[in-house]
């Protein structure tokens, strides 16, 4: 019976201190953030961390930003580059979530990397290791690659939209057009047989 009340503690202990995040897709993530965006770390903080931008792929241009840190947000060094999914909070403030797909060309993995294999040659366990970052920072590379892809498409879709709302304009200005030649001729016949009757 004690084992069991201690078994049953020790559970509610691992709970209570268990992490909340959930994993979510790179599209979802992409569809629910308010801005994204590749920067580097400039002032960190305990409360907050400043990130100077270098290139955004969805929302509004900024020139340096302020992410706050909470609860379940990133804990970036100072220096490093991030690409980042920032959302606002219902107080205009920015926030970065641990759980999310944001990460660093320092720290690539979005999941906690595998743990190390079992001590047999170091020499082979450094290889491994190195090859998963470089996996992780080509991942990240191609992910950079594909929202700078989608930013194009949203640009060349805007783009088309202004172009067809523009001809739509341009044929209405014809027609407008053709009703005021057809006017014009119609006044001045008008005006030469009204002088002629004269």
């Amino acid at each position: 019976m004690k084992q069991l009340l201690i078994f049953i503690l020790a559970l509610f202990a691992i709970n209570s201190y268990s992490n909340d995040c959930k994993t979510i897709s790179k599209e979802k993530e992409y569809n629910n953030s308010d801005c994204i965006l590749l920067g580097k770390i400039t002032y960190v903080n305990d409360s907050y961390f400043e990130i100077k931008v270098l290139e955004v792929y969805k929302g509004e241009n900024f020139k340096k930003i302020r992410s706050y840190i909470g609860h379940n947000s990133i804990y970036p060094d100072l220096g490093e580059t991030w690409l980042l999914y920032l959302n606002k909070s219902d107080k205009n403030d920015f926030y970065v979530s641990g759980c999310g797909n944001s990460r660093s060309f320092e720290r690539p993995f979005i999941d906690i990397p595998p743990p190390p294999l079992p001590k047999t040659d170091p020499y082979l366990n450094e290889l491994n290791w190195k090859t998963y970052f470089k996996l992780a920072i080509l991942e990240l590379n191609l992910d950079i690659s594909k929202l700078r892809q989608v930013k194009t498409q949203n640009k060349l879709r805007s783009v088309i939209n202004n172009y067809e709302i523009l001809e739509k304009q341009m044929t209405l200005i014809r027609l407008l057009l053709i009703v005021i030649v057809v006017l014009l001729g119609y006044l001045f016949f008008r005006c030469r047989n009204y002088q002629k009757e004269k």
